[in-house]
């Protein structure tokens, strides 16, 4: 019923297609494979920069959080013990980056609590009168990485009263 059409030699795609013709090639001139290995490569720059940007951003964060835990930690102490705890300045360990034999890849900074009255004064002693008294604990440190020449600084600021 079906007879299927033989040809002669074999046939190729070419001789098919009808907007084609004999000398006609199909496929990806030298050009058009240039320009496709050319926006891969821009697409793939751009992607391994956004990486490197959230790296770096990423590790600003986490030592944000800790100078901010270390900060109200201290603020804490304060409240505890008001006036035994104002000091000129501390160094501590902001960002502990787990090699005991390498400290200086550590993150170190100077915790500093400064109490003054409530016309600005510093107070190194408790008013007389008892009053309020505002309380600021303040980290500042240099991070880790490539913005270890940028200061950072974290503050918390209460009011207390002894």
């Amino acid at each position: 019923m079906f007879r299927r059409r033989h040809r002669a030699g074999p046939a190729s795609r070419l001789e098919r297609h009808p907007r084609l013709g004999a000398g006609a090639r199909i496929g990806f001139s030298l050009i058009e494979t240039m320009i496709a290995i050319l926006i891969v490569t821009l697409g793939s720059i751009a992607t391994m920069s956004m990486l490197t940007a959230t790296h770096v951003q990423n590790d600003m964060a986490q030592e944000r959080a800790r100078a901010h835990q270390m900060v109200s930690e201290e603020m804490e102490r304060v409240r505890l013990e008001l006036f035994p705890r104002a000091n000129p300045g501390q160094q501590v360990t902001v960002w502990d980056n787990g090699t005991p034999d390498d400290e200086s890849d550590d993150s170190v900074g100077t915790l500093e609590v400064v109490m003054r009255d409530i016309d600005g004064t510093e107070l190194t002693v408790a008013p007389v009168p008892a009053r309020r008294v505002q309380v600021e604990v303040t980290l500042t440190w240099n991070p880790r990485g490539r913005l270890q020449n940028k200061t950072m600084r974290e503050t918390v600021m209460t009011y207390l009263a002894p």
